[in-house]
């Protein structure tokens, strides 16, 4: 896809491609469009950097129960794997 921004409004808007691709994620995870890989994605960034960035503004991380538990469930597997190992 491309869009395309007049010169004379991203000079008055001081956007760059960078400035505009970043605002588009940081947008489209604040309106749940996107998740914070695609956000980042769409945004240039590492997931780390884009995390920085939603921080930077005050956007909230969309973290629910249901993440928790997805979360949670890896973190068992990955705790029986190295218990199988003898690493803890």
């Amino acid at each position: 896809m491309v869009i395309e921004i007049p010169d004379f409004l991203a000079k008055e808007l001081c956007l760059t491609v960078e400035e505009a691709r970043l605002q588009i994620g940081l947008g489209l995870f604040r309106d749940e469009m996107a998740t914070l890989e695609t956000g980042a994605k769409v945004a240039g960034l590492s997931i780390p950097a884009f995390m920085l960035e939603l921080a930077k503004r005050q956007i909230p991380l969309h973290y629910g129960l249901d993440d928790f538990k997805k979360d949670l469930k890896i973190l068992r597997g990955v705790r029986r794997k190295v218990s199988q190992r003898g690493e803890g």
